[in-house]
């Protein structure tokens, strides 16, 4: 008797910066280990079109459809309630499958923190935490595992029955959380697509005429205040007299910044420093993103508060390009063990600068960029997705 193909539903309710990549690795990865793949996500069409580009195989198997984050919805550009957006986000997506009559055999939530409700815990935050669990309990019906990428407290939604497994991207996490949860806990590759750089890239070439053979300093992907701009920014001005150039390329997210931050940005705009480069636009793809981090000398992923995994760890690792990252979160303990750069107290311009002066004329002891390489190979996401599926 021929056994039956298994069908995947992948869930990504975003699509910018390193979502999309995951997504589209994801699901192409997928297909290549002979699933049957169901993908939801904002921008279906341009997921189809590029796994056709990139030669995906068994693409008869798949299929994709639009989904969109609750907080994309027109009510929380004025009322941005968190917790409501999460809810939300369960049953939406509990429709969307329901309204295709699909029957999976599992649901893999790609950015599962987009389902889980981190409040406070104060009263509504408890409020918040049960309404978390009743809609993942009575309106998700389906067996599901996701990529767990948040602290949380509040462990009642992983004891569910219909939550098969979590993958996490760091290893320190896997006892407590099978002690805790008593069930499978898998390790999660933090891959990267590996697109050969585009070696003319316009805006490379641009940056290169201006450096004019200094040190380039790069913040790259969506520009947003909790990826550390500010304190970048600041760094440069520390540093205008010093062999650095500070790139700042990505999508700007204006609004995420304070009102006075907002005008400090259009201020440095309007005077545009000597030794900082604006392209402030999405990168198109990956090979123009990855030309970006290979023509850069040092790379800054400095976040605020930012307690996740990045794409910038193995970016780094792939072009062996030191990294900066802030004190206290998950990106110091992989940037220590495997000797990726240097850690700064975050959000703080001077220690920035010290760091960047230090790598600039030290370089890094003993890097291990090849072990971290394999560890977040294509081929160990594989053998992960193997591990959750099965």
């Amino acid at each position: 008797m021929l056994k039956k193909t298994k069908q995947i539903i992948l869930i990504e309710t975003l699509y910018d910066g390193h979502h999309q990549t995951y997504i589209k690795l994801l699901t192409k990865t997928f297909l290549e280990l002979g699933f049957k793949v169901i993908t939801f996500c904002p921008e279906p069409d341009d997921l189809s079109q590029w796994l056709k580009d990139n030669k995906a195989s068994n693409l008869e198997f798949f299929q994709a459809f639009l989904l969109t984050d609750a907080s994309r919805h027109p009510l929380f550009k004025k009322i941005p309630l968190q917790s409501l957006q999460i809810i939300l986000n369960w049953l939406i997506t509990a429709r969307k499958l329901k309204k295709n009559k699909l029957k999976p055999d599992l649901v893999f939530l790609a950015w599962l923190s987009r389902y889980l409700d981190i409040s406070p815990k104060v009263f509504f935050g408890n409020i918040f935490y049960q309404l978390n669990y009743f809609s993942a309990k009575y309106f998700f019906p389906y067996s599901w595992s996701g990529l767990y990428n948040n602290t949380l407290d509040n462990w009642n939604i992983f004891q569910l029955k219909n939550c098969k497994n979590l993958a996490v991207f760091d290893f320190s996490l896997i006892p407590f959380l099978e002690e805790k949860l008593k069930k499978k806990i898998i390790y999660f590759p933090d891959f990267t697509d590996e697109a050969e750089p585009d070696e003319n890239y316009q805006v490379v070439k641009e940056i290169n005429s201006l450096a004019k053979g200094r040190k380039i300093v790069s913040l790259l992907g969506g520009l947003q205040q909790r990826k550390g701009m500010i304190t970048l920014l600041k760094t440069a001005e520390i540093l205008k007299n010093k062999p650095f150039y500070f790139v700042f390329a990505g999508s700007l997210g204006l609004n995420t910044f304070s009102n006075e931050e907002q005008e400090y940005i259009k201020s440095l705009q309007e005077n545009n420093p000597e030794n900082c480069f604006f392209y402030f636009a999405r990168i198109p793809d990956e090979s123009k993103f990855n030309a970006l981090v290979k023509n850069s000398d040092l790379l800054f992923a400095a976040y605020l508060n930012f307690p996740n995994s990045s794409n910038m760890p193995i970016k780094a690792a792939l072009f062996e390009k030191p990294l900066i990252v802030s004190q206290g979160y998950y990106l110091e303990k992989i940037v220590e063990k495997y000797s990726l750069g240097f850690a700064i107290k975050e959000g703080c311009p001077d220690s920035c600068a010290k760091a960047i002066r230090k790598l600039a004329e030290e370089g890094i002891n003993s890097p291990e960029f090849s072990s971290y390489r394999e560890l977040q190979s294509l081929e160990s996401l594989k053998k992960a997705l193997m591990e959750i599926v099965s």
